[in-house]
């Protein structure tokens, strides 16, 4: 595995640390504290010896200098170390006055956001290669959805998997990039996603008044992490803290979710209990590893299957499919059941509950080993959309559930 680097505040998330050469964006509401988070970050990772840039596009040079210094940092004296590098972007994209003599402060400080300008200089850095005082850095950009004020949304995804993210690579960066939500098409998001190591979620709510804020870890590629709510705070010098309590409302949404089992799991047990857990272990490992491609949050184990939300039926479908396609690969795991369903559920203490958790979990029940069975509600939602062909079954009785839940066999297409 990788070296990996513990990041103050991320560790709450991630306790075994980010990836040297790893890329992570933080998705953030405009009216979230991600710009007072970054700089906490910033400072407790210089302080904890760890060296930081902090490339500003949201914030001129001064504020963010000032709001160093009420954590506790010396700039000048961290910048004379080598431990603290800031660029600034803020000032050239503003239009603004330009920073007086001794303002400039790093590579790409006093440029345009000219993402073509700046490949073909970061180019030239990669084919002369980097001393030892240029790799391992931590690499923090406020704003980099500003980016999109100067460019056009495919040249910045070709640009960022073919220059900055192979630039971060060489480096051995940990390249941590916040990015507005809801300014760009949902293809952007997507696609972007899917060139990062991870993605967080910073998310603001309003209650009796006052606002709150929650972070959590999406998705994330290789290691261990809580995918639960943190609260974050906001102290009286800036500093942002990350708790670990989560919200005390219960939070009601729209999701697809999906339950899986072993069937035959007691029997298993009793007969074969090295191989019940082979089994097990196989599933999890196949559960974990596929559903960040489908953008699914893993709430929780429940001793022999997993409980997963979704954002999209599709989404769920698509996962399912290819849960059972990579399962009947492992000998003898022809036996994962899954059920799903779409509908409201109430997130509390990183958990989901309601009537939809219950749907998945009967529908689970009635599906074959090997296979999944979907509710009329997620059949109508991903008819025509997946390769699958679907299966009529009726509306069977299902254990303390309202009559009348149409329910569907989900077959994926051999090709």
């Amino acid at each position: 595995m990788p070296p990996r680097q513990v990041v103050p505040l991320l560790e709450a998330m991630v306790p075994e640390g980010l990836r040297w050469g790893g890329n992570y964006l933080v998705e953030f509401e405009p009216s979230s504290p991600w710009y007072g988070l970054s700089i906490t970050i910033a400072a407790r990772a210089v302080q904890s010896g760890l060296k930081t840039e902090y490339h500003s596009f949201h914030r001129n040079i001064v504020d963010v200098k000032e709001a160093l210094e009420k954590l506790g940092l010396s700039v000048e004296a961290e910048t004379k170390r080598g431990m603290l590098r800031l660029i600034e972007s803020y000032t050239p994209a503003a239009g603004a006055v330009r920073a007086g003599p001794g303002e400039k402060t790093g590579f790409l400080s006093d440029r345009a956001p000219d993402v073509g300008r700046w490949g073909r200089a970061i180019k030239k850095q990669i084919r002369q290669g980097f001393n030892e005082q240029e790799r391992r850095w931590l690499h923090i950009d406020d704003n980099t959805s500003l980016l999109l004020q100067f460019t056009d949304e495919e040249t910045m995804l070709n640009s960022w998997r073919t220059v900055f993210i192979p630039w971060g690579r060489a480096r051995e960066l940990i390249t941590v990039n916040g990015f507005v939500k809801g300014i760009a098409s949902e293809t952007f998001y997507r696609k972007t996603e899917s060139l990062y190591d991870g993605v967080f979620d910073l998310v603001t709510k309003e209650r009796e008044g006052r606002l709150e804020h929650h972070i959590r870890t999406r998705t994330f590629h290789g290691g261990e992490i809580d995918s639960r709510w943190k609260t974050v705070r906001r102290g009286p010098r800036g500093e942002v803290v990350i708790g670990t309590r989560q919200p005390s409302e219960a939070v009601r949404r729209l999701a697809a979710v999906m339950m899986t089992d072993m069937a035959g799991y007691s029997r298993l047990m009793r007969t074969g209990e090295r191989e019940a857990m082979r089994l097990v272990d196989a599933q999890e490992a196949v559960i974990r590893s596929t559903i960040p491609r489908y953008d699914g949050s893993l709430i929780k184990g429940t001793g022999d299957g997993f409980l997963v939300e979704f954002r999209s039926a599709l989404a769920a479908a698509e996962c399912a499919v290819a849960v059972q396609r990579r399962m009947r690969r492992v000998r003898g795991g022809d036996v994962v059941r899954i059920g799903i369903h779409v509908g409201d559920v109430i997130h509390k203490r990183g958990d989901i509950f309601g009537d939809a958790v219950n749907v998945a979990a009967r529908l689970q029940s009635q599906a074959k080993p090997g296979g999944i069975c979907i509710s009329k509600d997620v059949y109508e939602q991903v008819s025509g959309r997946i390769r699958s062909s679907m299966k009529y079954l009726g509306t069977p009785r299902l254990k303390n559930i309202a009559p009348g839940v149409g329910v569907y066999e989900l077959i994926p297409s051999t090709g």
